[in-house]
């Protein structure tokens, strides 16, 4: 029974983080990182590790990334929260989360 709380715990606290990132990015505020002068953003990568579970445990950010672009889960904040608040809720067992800051494109 302490592990299931254990892990609605781990849960409430991941839906609390995208809740106020979502927040602040609903409210039109840009992060700016001081070194690049370059605006930026939180994407949410995701990775689904069904069939590789030893992927998660290795791979830098980049590697992270782009394993989670080859698999078409990566999402800017807000609909990162509009697909988990719906029936396609990421799947706590088999997916990764990394929320990652990166360049906007402008």
């Amino acid at each position: 029974m302490s592990k299931i709380y254990e892990k609605l715990q781990a849960i409430r606290k991941q839906l609390n983080e995208v809740e106020v990132l979502t927040n602040v990015l609903e409210k039109g505020l840009l992060l700016v990182s001081d070194e690049l002068k370059t605006e930026t953003e939180i994407r949410v990568y995701v990775i689904d590790v069904s069939n590789t579970p030893d992927i998660r445990f290795y791979l830098s950010d980049e590697e992270f990334m782009d394993e989670a672009e080859r698999q078409g889960m990566v999402f800017t904040l807000p609909i990162f929260a509009q697909y988990h608040n719906t029936e396609l809720k990421v799947n706590q067992i088999n997916n990764i989360i990394r929320f990652i800051e990166v360049p906007i494109n402008l």
